[in-house]
């Protein structure tokens, strides 16, 4: 028993650990650490993109059933949190990355508001229309995050210049 317990206190003190050995790694070289925050929105764009592709496909069914449409947009909006998180990191470190990684992080961010934006709407305008999503406004709603996602992408792919 004595030794269950040991082991516990053990694994507390290893993980109290986690969170100063990550912040050093922050710290210690930024311009590493912007790279993969890059590489991370990068990904997340790509995802996002998949998911609004999809969207502005099943926009065109009307068959389609708007819990498939709330499915892909549940799976946007995790990528878009997952984007806000990174860009948050990114601003955390603004002031000891290169000029080019900030300038490129100005960018980045532009994109990734707007795809947030267009994002919240789409699921405000799913909330209140659910037997309406063949309407206009919803496929440009599913176009606009298709681009911006594929924008944010290509962006957070590119060398900082």
């Amino acid at each position: 028993m004595l030794r269950r317990y040991s082991i516990l206190i053990s694994m507390a003190g290893a993980l109290a650990l986690v969170p100063a050995v990550s912040m050093a790694r922050t710290t210690s070289n930024p311009q590493n650490e912007a790279a993969r925050l890059f590489q991370r929105i990068q990904a997340d764009a790509a995802g996002a993109e998949i998911h609004a592709d999809r969207l502005q496909t099943d926009a065109t069914n009307q068959m389609i059933d708007w819990q498939v449409h709330a499915m892909n947009l549940s799976s946007i909006r995790h990528d878009v949190n997952d984007i806000d998180k990174a860009m948050a990191q990114l601003q955390s470190i603004r002031g000891s990355i290169s000029p080019g990684e900030q300038q490129k992080t100005d960018s980045v961010t532009t994109l990734a508001e707007d795809l947030s934006i267009n994002a919240n709407d789409a699921i405000r305008f799913l909330t209140h229309n659910r037997r309406n999503l063949w309407q206009p406004v919803y496929h440009t709603y599913a176009a606009n995050i298709y681009m911006e996602a594929r924008q944010l992408a290509k962006e957070a792919k590119k060398p900082a210049e």
